[in-house]
């Protein structure tokens, strides 16, 4: 169908990895004549990027005024990024919008009910149930989905639990399940040659971390207990964050404790693979953790590494089918007696399925889904749409 396809997300869009692999499935497709994925700019990034003939990303610039006023000064921001957007599209021949957020939807509610296309709330966590959403920012976030949420055409969500909560919340509007399974490997992955650069014996154990560093329970966790372990015990902490230099330092010091910089998204898999158990700890301290599906715990079950993953119903179901990993409370406790006890026996029978697992899940199921999703929605059939 002929038309521009948005996608709204208020982040300078550098490492949005879901909407890089929908717009990819979609301008594969042909559905669109142009996707543009808008956010929001930042010093030393381009206005304007092209991605491919079909993609490109718009940061739209913003008051500097807003970064000295705290929290209100970002819904300022938010407020200001909404107005702009519809400046900047009202009139274009919209085929289709996806609000990735629960703060799009004013300005993607407005500009669908203005050009009629179609509205598919496309979100990455249940936006109104996290960890940040507190005090005034859940009450307002709750406020904008209950006003503008019964006119969206339909929404996907990352997993099972989050799409039963929409289908309660919200009865009678489609919402489909789109895990954000990785993207299929066109050949095998080289592992890098992480325990020769830190000079970690072929048979000690080393678990990685991947992510951002900062100040949380889950490091502090990890921390306390790494240093506390057998020599045998390693782990790697993968990324960047206000905790960089800590670790960092902490590495120079603790010899089964290491870091190594953030690398592009297409080494992750190198360095991932490289290690022999990945973690993917989550408190249940709000109803979005409490599903959670995360990037980490996918990516490292897709490079064949398995997985220590909090005993949460969703990632709990996707590591028992294959048998792919470990569930525990994220306590130091149950986590000290896991990480003493795993032998190298268990992580080869783990890895076997972590194997199983990476061989059937991957975006090229999604991607089926999501092309007949599409053109049912497109094609004015929410009844084709609503029954995948």
């Amino acid at each position: 169908m002929p038309g521009l396809n948005l996608h709204l997300y208020p982040s300078a869009i550098r490492f949005e990895s879901r909407m890089m692999r929908i717009t990819g499935s979609l301008a594969r497709a042909g559905f669109f004549d142009e996707i543009h994925l808008v956010g929001v700019w930042e010093k030393g990034l381009a206005e304007e990027e092209s991605i491919d003939e079909t993609r490109s990303i718009h940061r739209i610039r913003l008051s500097p005024l807003w970064d000295k006023l705290g929290p209100l000064g970002r819904i300022g921001s938010l407020l200001e990024w909404n107005l702009r957007l519809v400046s900047r599209y009202r009139g274009r021949p919209l085929a289709m919008l996806n609000p990735h957020i629960v703060w799009a939807l004013p300005a993607s509610s407005y500009l669908a009910r203005r050009s009629g296309a179609v509205h598919f709330y496309d979100t990455h966590e249940l936006e109104t149930e996290t960890h940040a959403s507190t005090g005034f920012r859940k009450t307002l976030s709750q406020f904008l989905e209950k006003s503008y949420y019964p006119g969206v055409d339909a929404t996907g969500v990352v997993s099972p639990g989050i799409q039963r909560w929409y289908e309660q919340a919200y009865p009678g509007i489609p919402v489909h399940t789109l895990k954000n399974y990785p993207l299929k490997k066109p050949g095998p992955v080289v592992p890098a040659p992480l325990k020769e650069k830190y000079g970690i014996p072929a048979d000690h154990q080393l678990f990685i971390y991947q992510g951002r560093l900062s100040r949380g329970p889950i490091i502090d966790l990890l921390i306390t207990l790494f240093r506390e372990l057998p020599p045998h015990k390693h782990i790697v902490f993968l990324g960047f964050g206000p905790l960089q230099q800590d670790v960092e330092a902490l590495a120079r010091t603790q010899p089964n404790i290491h870091f190594h910089p953030a690398v592009p998204f297409d080494q992750v898999p190198s360095i991932t693979s490289a290690a022999d158990v990945a973690f993917a700890l989550f408190q249940d301290t709000c109803l979005s953790y409490h599903h959670v599906l995360p990037n980490k715990m996918l990516e490292a079950l897709n490079a064949q590494v398995p997985v220590i993953a909090s005993n949460l119903p969703d990632m709990a179901e996707e590591i028992n089918a294959y048998q792919a990993g470990w569930l525990v409370e994220p306590a130091i406790a149950p986590l000290r007696q896991l990480l003493e006890n795993i032998t190298n026996e268990d992580i080869a029978r783990h890895k076997a399925g972590a194997v199983r697992w990476s061989v059937d899940n991957t975006w090229d199921k999604v991607a089926a889904d999501l092309e007949v999703i599409y053109r049912g929605l497109l094609s004015g059939s929410r009844k084709e749409a609503a029954g995948r």
